[in-house]
């Protein structure tokens, strides 16, 4: 059971965080923390988009009442079928590796149409929490590795493909985040990024997307980071980066539990009591 209150006061948390502070703005939520259509019809209604890891989520995400334009596609192993179902409906395509670049270039091509790409980058940070779900650091499989060069060779290679339109970079370092630090470090490393590109390779980026993964209290008394605590840290290195950078690309974030976990409780109903000689079921 979910309390439609509470999700509506997270997500209001959130915008009331980051709308004063970014004027050009763009708050998801991660289908994955819940894909029930009620609730993400009730998220999407609070002016929030949607962030997908498969079709089947982009489909509940049309159920809900999204465009396909609005959607963000992020997955470390598209199918084809998923590809160009994608393509055909819109979806910009965050890529994780340059083989998927290829694919995405191959189907648009041979549908027709342009594929809105940006590339999940792998920032080499560590922020802090639990390994299994740590997705920053370099030994992760997510993403195209910020240092070193892949990223840049990435970025090269679609601005050469047919069929590929660059829109924008993603990173998304881990879950369960209770401490600025790594946001913070990873906004300055993309963004030093994004001035890269427009130096080297002339691209102007319509959107940083800095990903999700605000912590949650497990424990009466935790403390944790705030919405607030994340615009408040952000907001300084983001206007001394874009001042650098020279425009002002919109800034992306997407929460997922953030929004959802601690609405929910769990009804259940004891169907039966079983004794045995050492312990009661």
């Amino acid at each position: 059971v979910y309390d439609a209150e509470t999700i509506r006061g997270n997500a209001r948390a959130l915008r009331d965080a980051f709308v004063p502070r970014f004027p050009r703005l763009k708050l998801r939520y991660a289908l994955k923390a819940n894909t029930n259509v009620a609730i993400v019809r009730l998220i999407l209604g609070e002016g929030l988009l949607p962030e997908v890891v498969s079709e089947g989520e982009i489909r509940a995400a049309f159920r809900a009442g999204a465009k396909g334009s609005d959607v963000l596609f992020t997955s470390s192993s598209k199918s084809p079928s998923e590809i160009d179902f994608a393509l055909g409906h819109d979806v910009v395509l965050n890529v994780d590796n340059l083989d998927e670049l290829g694919q995405a270039s191959r189907a648009a091509t041979a549908l027709g149409t342009t594929a809105r790409v940006s590339f999940r980058l792998n920032p080499g940070v560590d922020p802090d929490t639990l390994h299994q779900i740590n997705t920053g650091i370099p030994e992760s499989k997510f993403g195209v590795h910020l240092d070193g060069g892949d990223a840049r060779r990435a970025y090269e290679a679609a601005v050469a493909l047919p069929g590929i339109s660059v829109a924008g970079v993603h990173c998304h370092i881990g879950s369960q985040i209770t401490d600025p630090a790594g946001y913070e470090e990873t906004a300055r490393k993309m963004l030093a990024f994004v001035r890269e590109l427009k130096r080297d390779l002339g691209l102007t980026l319509s959107f940083v997307d800095l990903g999700g993964g605000l912590g949650i209290p497990f424990s009466d008394g935790q403390a944790v980071m705030g919405a607030d605590d994340l615009a408040r840290a952000l907001k300084p290195i983001w206007d001394e980066e874009v001042a650098l950078l020279g425009y002002e690309p919109e800034l992306w974030v997407e929460p997922g539990r953030f929004l959802v976990a601690q609405a929910g409780v769990m009804v259940a109903r004891v169907n039966s009591v079983k004794t045995t000689p050492l312990k009661t079921f």
